[in-house]
């Protein structure tokens, strides 16, 4: 069996990108005004079409291009009733709470809360934010290292090192403006691959589009998990 690795374009490609955020960090600590508004908040003169790019490529890892592709593999496209959640989710989420907290000029849900309570509801709740945080990038970090792993022959430790120091440094050193036109250009990168391996996909494949609605329904990858009883159960698995 062949030995999986990059060759010398995938590895220019990686470095460029990798130089690429990290400078986006020191360009915006440069021009940073070195206060706490500005370094949490860019100083509330960020575009909003850019801070809503921000938001939605914060939600997208490693696992919404690895794992939900394979869950829908394994059950079909019955996984598409959570997406129908999603948008409505994401309204009542900037309706109740985002724009509650632009008006109410906090730099954090936390500062809100220590204002409203005290210090031991602030320190609770960011408490338990970070332990749900730290398991959630564990899992992203560790899928990341998983693909790089299979296709290039990595060990899982280097990558996890690497993609999380580089993520370290460029959201540390450049504050929220950094992280999000980081975002910003993952967005265009993420967005513009995807197209062309979407495209590329369906040319490939006899009767395009058709073929693969066709071969799905065919091989039980449609909506057969809505007719498995255990799926209108109150069971958490």
């Amino acid at each position: 069996m062949t030995t999986p690795s990059f060759s010398v374009y995938d590895y220019a490609t990686m470095g460029v990108y990798l130089l690429l955020v990290v400078g986006i960090g020191i360009f915006f600590s440069r021009k940073k005004e070195g206060s706490t508004e500005d370094y949490l908040l860019g100083g509330r003169k960020i575009p909003w079409w850019a801070v809503g790019i921000s938001y939605y490529v914060s939600l997208l890892s490693t696992l919404s291009l690895v794992a939900v592709p394979g869950e829908a593999f394994n059950h079909g496209v019955s996984m598409i009733i959570a997406i129908l959640i999603i948008p409505l989710a994401s309204i009542l989420s900037f309706f109740i709470f985002v724009r509650f907290y632009f008006r109410a000029k906090t730099f954090t849900p936390y500062s809100y809360l220590e204002s409203r309570f005290d210090i031991k509801v602030r320190t609770l709740a960011a408490f338990l934010f970070w332990i749900m945080r730290i398991m959630y990038l564990a899992v992203v970090l560790y899928s990341c290292a998983k693909i790089f792993e299979g296709a290039s022959g990595w060990s899982a430790g280097l990558t996890i090192v690497l993609v999380g120091s580089v993520g370290i440094v460029y959201t540390i050193i450049g504050g929220i403006k950094a992280v999000i036109w980081t975002d910003v250009t993952q967005f265009a990168i993420l967005v513009g691959g995807l197209i062309i391996v979407l495209i590329t996909c369906v040319q490939n494949v006899p009767e395009n589009i058709f073929g693969i609605i066709k071969y799905s329904f065919e091989h039980e990858r449609g909506f057969e998990y809505f007719k498995d009883p255990r799926f209108y159960t109150l069971s958490p698995f």
